[in-house]
């Protein structure tokens, strides 16, 4: 089964909080695909992840930028197997997968501030529980740290 682990987002923005966790699955010899709910978020993760930390790299691109195959990271609208063969999946902005098979671990990133993105991540927990799939609840601290809220 899939590993979905929920991360509630406190003090950090979306790019914030995934230079935080790309780089770790990179160092796993994970590939990634961002699955984003538009055009317009998947154009603004494209910048951002270049430079919000110009001291850093990380590597990725978008579909339809050419390459597709070779990206670390790989950002998309379109859900289903990436070009880059990715095994984890990290949801965006209410994004959802029909094929969690396909992945090793799904991410599904949820605005704190949000009661509309709490409601559909208490959806999608659910489902993927009743799938039968190990679920994990990450919650930002005020210090930005992760602590883990429940289990199942």
């Amino acid at each position: 089964m899939t590993e979905y682990r929920f991360y509630q987002l406190g003090r950090s923005n979306l790019s914030h909080a995934l230079m935080g966790i790309l780089p770790k699955a990179l160092e796993r010899g994970m590939r990634a695909h961002i699955l984003c709910a538009s055009m317009e978020r998947m154009r603004d993760l494209d910048a951002r992840l270049w430079a919000d930390d110009p001291g850093s790299f990380l590597p990725h691109g978008a579909a339809g930028g050419g390459d597709e195959a070779r990206q670390p990271v790989l950002l998309s609208t379109a859900d289903g197997l990436p070009a880059n063969d990715a095994k984890l999946l990290i949801l965006t902005d209410g994004a959802d997968t029909g094929q969690p098979g396909l992945y090793d671990m799904v991410c599904v990133m949820l605005d704190g501030g949000d009661e509309n993105a709490l409601a559909a991540g208490r959806a999608q927990w659910a489902a993927a529980k009743g799938a039968g799939h190990k679920l994990s609840y990450w919650a930002q601290e005020p210090n930005g740290a992760w602590k883990q809220q429940a289990a199942g």
